[in-house]
């Protein structure tokens, strides 16, 4: 379907505008046991996002698989949404679903809702304009591109669903969008061996059940996924599966072997519980409000509607006992011509936080929250300059144009630092005029931003 929309401005803390009809579920299969020719299946969403947008979100109600006879398995028991921004150039774990061993030709997605939000540069803050495009009741069905038949088999058995963020709207001259998502899907083929797979970090979930070797988790982009644990796992906090409670929070990053399990390769956790979790970008409040807000691109919890609202606030009365924090361990920063901090007195627009606590529906507030953590986020540019500090490396990126970073900090550039822990996807640093898509932490360092490189994909 390809729907022209008016934009509409949403009002920050005042939660004046909602998006997306649907609430996130968990893929069909979770849990089930398999039967005689069906296969564990991992399905993974992965984006390709410009800068532009600050959110892109599709309610899917149905993924359907087409075999050579024709005969249509469909993935979805219910709708679950889709965030693109958060996921652009990374792996998420969707579900682990049992599927038909069999050769899949085609593919369509169905879906009912879409939105797309932007953020009109301004002076800071009160110009700031939040866009919301929606689509309400009805659906509709798009194919999804695949370049080559997915194979479901014995062994590895894994797709990746990947969304073209870019080439899913265009912006019209009335000031409409038209909003059509363009999917594909390939078969992840992993390298095999012992310990090689394929890895993807700071997974933020909430334990369901928890064993000697496995834990079941509800993630907080809505799915329910089973990770192993064993030798190969860390344990931070806690130090072993059995002190680690159930409805706890944990952060782990994991590994994707060639039999298409999950394996956790580290855990953090601590005996705090949390109702709720939501993340997305800082962003300015609406005049008269204090404390802070953030835009929910992602959001997990009991009191949480089934719409999610155009922004979540906390008092800043309601944050004196609040543990600030960055996820899991920034790697080694000796080398760095700064200090990373980030707490009460060190956070600023655009970087990229998840708030534990529990939400209020009647006032769009997370009350008392237990933790305010530090996420990684992606940055998208182009290299303008190349540094050397000592065992360091900083680039220099240029943002795009109406890049929603940028709009939100007023900033056009920013430093990006390749530490020797840096994951180089080329496997050799970037070039000037090289684009580059970096996945680390954001520190605001006196009104410079600055950007702890965790990985680094390039393209010339």
């Amino acid at each position: 379907m390809n729907t022209s929309l008016p934009r509409k401005a949403g009002d920050l803390f005042g939660l004046v505008s909602v998006f997306v009809l649907s609430g996130i579920v968990a893929l069909a299969g979770c849990g089930t046991a398999s039967v005689p020719g069906d296969s564990q299946v991992s399905v993974f969403l992965r984006a390709d996002a410009p800068g532009q947008p600050m959110s892109f979100t599709v309610t899917v109600t149905d993924i359907s698989l087409v075999n050579e006879q024709g005969a249509i398995s469909h993935l979805l028991a219910a709708p679950q949404t889709l965030e693109g921004i958060h996921a652009d150039g990374l792996l998420v774990p969707l579900a682990s679903i049992d599927l038909k061993q069999d050769t899949y030709q085609s593919a369509s997605i169905t879906y009912e809702a879409t939105a797309i939000s932007f953020v009109q540069g301004g002076s800071l803050p009160t110009t700031q304009i939040y866009e919301d495009l929606y689509v309400n009741g009805s659906t509709a069905s798009s194919p999804v591109t695949i370049s080559a038949p997915l194979v479901v088999s014995s062994s590895s058995s894994n797709i990746i669903l990947s969304l073209d963020v870019g080439s899913s709207y265009v912006s019209n001259q009335d000031g409409s969008v038209s909003v059509t998502p363009k999917f594909s899907a390939t078969q992840a083929n992993m390298i095999t061996g012992s310990g090689s797979g394929l890895y993807f970090a700071d997974l933020v979930a909430t334990v369901e059940s928890v064993s000697d070797n496995t834990m079941t988790l509800n993630t907080i982009d809505g799915a329910t996924i089973t990770v192993d644990l064993g030798q190969q796992t860390e344990y931070d906090g806690d130090t072993s599966a059995a002190l680690i409670q159930v409805g706890s929070i944990v952060d782990l990053d994991c590994q994707l072997n060639a039999d298409g399990r999950i394996a956790a390769t580290r855990v953090e956790s601590d005996s705090q519980s949390s109702p709720d979790i939501v993340a997305g970008p800082l962003v300015p409040l609406s005049s008269g409000a204090t404390g802070i807000a953030i835009y929910p691109r992602q959001q997990y919890g009991q009191d949480f509607p089934s719409v999610i609202p155009v922004s979540v606030g906390i008092d800043a009365e309601s944050t004196s006992s609040t543990l600030w924090m960055i996820e899991g361990s920034l790697p080694p920063t000796g080398t760095l011509p700064f200090s990373p901090q980030f707490g009460p007195a060190n956070y600023s627009f655009a970087q990229n936080i998840a708030i534990l606590g529990s939400f209020s529906n009647s006032t769009g507030i997370i009350g008392s929250p237990g933790k305010i953590i530090l996420l990684p986020q992606v940055m998208t540019g182009t290299v303008t300059n190349i540094t050397n500090i000592n065992s360091a490396t900083q680039l220099t990126i240029s943002l795009e144009a109406n890049d929603y970073f940028g709009n939100l900090t007023g900033q056009t550039q920013v430093a990006v630092y390749v530490l020797p822990s840096t994951n180089l996807s080329s496997g050799s640093l970037p070039q000037i005029g090289s684009q580059v898509r970096c996945y680390g932490f954001v520190f605001d360092d006196n009104g410079v931003y600055r950007v702890v490189c965790k990985s680094l994909q390039a393209s010339s």
